[in-house]
């Protein structure tokens, strides 16, 4: 699974990381943390988010298997 750290996930949804840091903290949009207390962000977030502000899913690029399996 693609995941996205705080500042590319912020880029690539169009708002800031403060704005990101102010929804996780008011539990609008949690982001996760690896063992190492790193924030992230998952593809299927950003398949949410889009779904969720209208973006058509046609627009949302196939991330979510990075696999080469």
């Amino acid at each position: 699974m693609k995941i996205y750290k705080p500042k590319e996930f912020a880029r690539k949804i169009g708002v800031s990381t403060r704005t990101l840091t102010r929804w996780d903290q008011n539990g609008i949009f949690k982001g996760y943390r690896t063992p190492t207390n790193d924030k992230y962000y998952t593809h299927d977030q950003y398949v949410e988010y889009c779904l969720k502000s209208g973006i058509p899913i046609e627009n949302i690029e196939d991330e979510s298997d990075d696999s080469d399996s």
